[in-house]
């Protein structure tokens, strides 16, 4: 992206943050240096707001949007950490907006109230003014949290048990402090936010090791669905693997796992055919065993996993000549799906390869 430098005559910007369709409104009106850029303002709504950081997030000016890095790609996406208010906004420009939780999608309104004089040198930002408690995180958006802030206000709702147990009793949708929340922004802008998730530090190593091992032994399938996932994700953002992807799909929360798949998973027959599959191979029920693996081949003729369950169904059955043959041609497939050119960026390493999956069970069952 190509920036604009621009001098904007000030040192920092006096901006009004309202959240959007919520009435009474939720706002807040704070100073903010303009070296500060789109990725540390991130962090200062965060924290206004009184929210964990739990969701992707991005910012819309006029026509162009800006994410964080692992966001990024040359069509759509900015990155947020190459852009300063004062790049951005100028002399001239008065009003972006923030989405946050791209489920619950919450838009933050952000309109430049001032434009704070040189002379006015500005360390850290302020919040000089404002009004109610932010959203509770994950409550269905602006119409889910008024929902259940009705919901609270009537013991005899069929979901007050539930909303008391996760907001608590006494939520206080009026409660706005004005020391609390500057006391957080005069931290630097990636500490102003506490999200209060479990983290892997929270464990020992001995103790990571046996929570991912049990974890596993749940589900001898949950690394290739974990990354069939991220695969997937990767590909319908335009995100290189690596760190950058793993730290994308970190911030997804369930409703915006729940909205990738219903826009990109659902109806996805290959992407059914390959779950019918591995249900078909952990089925400890002979014939929900085979009902899997038929439904695997009614969806996807080709898919190697179902193949190998008919295969070793006819083994057992005393057709081993017939099984043999089945899982060389599961094996063939398998093959032809990768193609010549995996095998050789891959070579020694195909293990590493969620796709090759598949293809190293054929040599494992003809084994």
């Amino acid at each position: 992206m190509k920036k604009e430098k621009r001098d904007s005559g000030c040192s920092g910007y006096q901006i009004k943050f309202t959240i959007n369709v919520i009435e009474p409104p939720i706002w807040r009106s704070v100073q903010i240096p303009g070296r500060y850029t789109l990725g540390d303002l991130h962090y200062v709504i965060q924290a206004i707001m009184d929210w964990e950081d739990a969701h992707l997030h991005e910012f819309a000016v006029g026509k162009q949007s800006y994410g964080p890095s692992g966001e990024v790609n040359d069509q759509d996406v900015f990155d947020e950490s190459e852009v300063t208010l004062a790049m951005l906004l100028g002399s001239t420009r008065k009003k972006f907006t923030y989405h946050y939780d791209f489920g619950d999608d919450w838009c933050v309104i952000a309109e430049v109230e001032k434009r704070l004089k040189l002379d006015e040198e500005l360390e850290r930002p302020v919040c000089l003014a404002g009004a109610r408690r932010g959203p509770c995180e994950d409550s269905g958006g602006p119409w889910g949290y008024l929902s259940n802030l009705e919901a609270l206000q009537d013991p005899e709702h069929p979901d007050y048990a539930d909303i008391v147990e996760w907001m608590g009793d006494d939520w206080d949708p009026e409660y706005f402090n004005l020391d609390e929340i500057n006391q957080r922004l005069a931290m630097d802008p990636q500490d102003m936010v506490d999200d209060g998730d479990w983290e892997e530090d929270d464990l020992d190593e001995d103790e990571q090791d046996a929570f991912i091992e049990q974890m596993l032994n749940e589900d001898p399938f949950l690394e290739e669905r974990v990354m069939r996932l991220h695969n997937k994700i990767a590909q319908a953002y335009g995100i290189e693997p690596g760190d950058s992807m793993h730290s994308f799909v970190e911030k997804m929360s369930a409703d915006d796992l729940k909205h990738f798949a219903e826009t990109h998973l659902a109806g996805d027959r290959l992407e059914a055919a390959h779950e019918f599959g591995l249900l078909a191979l952990t089925a400890d029920d002979f014939d929900e065993k085979m009902e899997f693996a038929r439904k695997a081949l009614e969806l996807d003729p080709q898919n190697v996993d179902g193949r190998i369950v008919m295969a070793n169904d006819m083994m057992l059955s005393d057709n081993v000549d017939g099984g043999i043959a089945m899982v060389r041609e599961a094996m063939s497939v398998a093959e032809a799906t990768l193609g010549q050119k995996f095998f050789l960026q891959h070579r020694g390493k195909l293990g590493e390869r969620v796709e090759a999956r598949p293809y190293l069970r054929t040599l494992l069952s003809l084994a």
